[in-house]
């Protein structure tokens, strides 16, 4: 019986063969790592990678709302007197105001944190997703009811209620998709 070498993999060496020449490689061809990582699990490629797929599409929509959450939380409260009178209009002259606005800023950045997290650690992936679902929607919500409540906004207020629909919207899509993943990785 020989020993297994890494290039083998789960498949072994005859099953590495075949599938280079399902997809059109020479049998001797140099292999990258992330393919010996498809090769090498007992799932199959097309599931595997649709799963790397989705983890990559995952990472990047959550550093993506990470980002764009940064200049938000800086301009609700690290200068909220001067940011929110340019941007709203909103004179804060007061030390509660700016206390609320800075409370504000602070959250924000605490989700920043909790989807960056998730971004980089599949066991916090799924809590990140819910967290961001969460929020965008809880945000979404309240905007709705000040629309019917008190009528139209400013224009860019209008525009974060949009993004927050579509990107609440997102998360959760994600995270089913995450979640039947999940349990079909665990039935095999």
């Amino acid at each position: 019986m020989r020993h297994r070498t890494a290039q083998d993999g789960l498949l072994g060496r005859s099953g590495l063969a075949q599938q280079r020449q399902l997809i059109g490689e020479p049998k001797n061809a140099p292999e990258l790592p992330i393919g010996r990582f498809l090769k090498s699990t007992s799932l199959g490629g097309n599931r595997v990678i649709l799963d790397v797929r989705s983890k990559m599409i995952t990472r990047a929509f959550l550093i993506f709302c990470a980002v764009g959450l940064v200049p938000i939380a800086l301009g609700y409260g690290a200068m909220p007197s001067a940011s929110l009178d340019a941007l709203f209009g909103i004179t804060v002259d007061t030390t509660n105001l700016t206390h609320i606005m800075r409370a504000v800023m602070g959250l924000y950045f605490a989700m920043v944190v909790i989807w960056l997290w998730g971004a980089f650690s599949r066991s916090m992936a799924g809590p990140a997703l819910v967290a961001c679902a969460v929020f965008m929607l809880g945000l979404a919500a309240g905007r709705l009811l000040s629309f019917v409540l008190d009528g139209m906004p400013h224009w860019l207020l209008i525009v974060y209620a949009v993004l927050e629909i579509v990107l609440g919207a997102v998360a959760v899509l994600l995270y089913q998709s995450r979640t039947r993943s999940d349990r079909a990785l665990s039935a095999k």
